[in-house]
C-alpha cells in the first residue's frame, strides 16, 4: 500500500510539472529604470490554420492588460492603441507607440493557436487548445525585458492520468479556449510583473 501510495503522489507531481507552460528561455535580457507602466498591444494572429475569431487578439490582450494591473502593473489600456496598431506592428514600432502614451513597457503578444472544444462540458469530442507567447519590450530603446509562452491541450483522464490537476483545476469539466486563455496570461502576468517589478529583498 505505501509503495502504490508512493507511486499515486509521484503521478501527480508529474501531472503537476507536465501542464504547466514553456517557462521563459531565460532571464530578463534588460531592465526598466523607475517606475513601470505597460502598455498592452493587441496579440498577433499566427494560428496553425491562419484564422482567429475576429476579437481574439484584442480578448487575448485585454486579459493579459486585467492580470497585469491586478498583480499591481500600472497599466495602459489595449483599446488606447488599437488603431496605431491596426496595420501589424514589429517591437520597435511597439516601443515608439508606447513612449506615444507614456509607457516605460510594451507588451507585445503572439496567439498562434485558439482552438475552440468540440461538445460541451462533460462530454467534448476535441478539446480547447491554446499556444501565445508574450514579450516585453523596453520602450527607451526596444531591449526584450522579458518572454513567456504557453502551449496546451486539454486531454481526458482516460488518456492521459497525468492530466488530473488540469481536469480537478476545471472543476472536473472540460474547458473553454477562453477559460484556459484567461488562466494562462493570469499566470504570465504574474511572471512578467516578478520581471519588471521584482519584489523587494526581505
Amino acid at each position: 500500500m505505501a509503495a502504490r501510495g508512493r507511486t499515486i503522489a509521484l503521478c501527480v507531481l508529474a501531472a503537476a510539472c507536465a501542464r504547466r507552460p514553456l517557462r521563459p528561455t531565460g532571464p530578463a535580457v534588460a531592465t526598466v529604470a523607475g517606475p513601470v507602466r505597460v502598455v498592452v498591444l493587441p496579440f498577433r494572429a499566427a494560428t496553425d490554420d491562419g484564422t482567429l475569431p475576429p476579437d481574439a487578439a484584442m480578448r487575448a490582450a485585454h486579459l493579459l492588460a486585467r492580470h497585469l494591473a491586478e498583480a499591481g502593473i500600472a497599466v495602459v489600456e489595449p483599446g488606447t492603441v488599437a488603431r496605431a496598431i491596426a496595420d501589424g506592428y514589429d517591437a520597435s514600432r511597439a516601443s515608439r507607440i508606447a513612449s506615444d502614451v507614456g509607457a516605460s513597457v510594451a507588451a507585445v503578444g503572439t496567439l498562434s493557436r485558439y482552438d475552440e472544444r468540440q461538445g460541451t462540458a462533460w462530454a467534448a469530442t476535441m478539446p480547447a487548445s491554446v499556444a501565445y507567447e508574450v514579450g516585453l519590450v523596453r520602450t527607451e530603446d526596444g531591449a526584450v525585458i522579458a518572454r513567456d509562452r504557453f502551449e496546451q491541450t486539454q486531454q481526458a483522464l482516460s488518456d492521459n492520468v497525468l492530466a488530473l490537476p488540469s481536469f480537478v483545476q476545471a472543476g472536473g469539466r472540460w474547458r473553454t479556449r477562453e477559460e484556459m486563455l484567461d488562466d494562462a496570461l493570469a499566470r504570465t502576468a504574474r511572471r512578467l510583473a516578478t520581471a519588471i517589478a521584482p519584489p523587494p529583498p526581505r
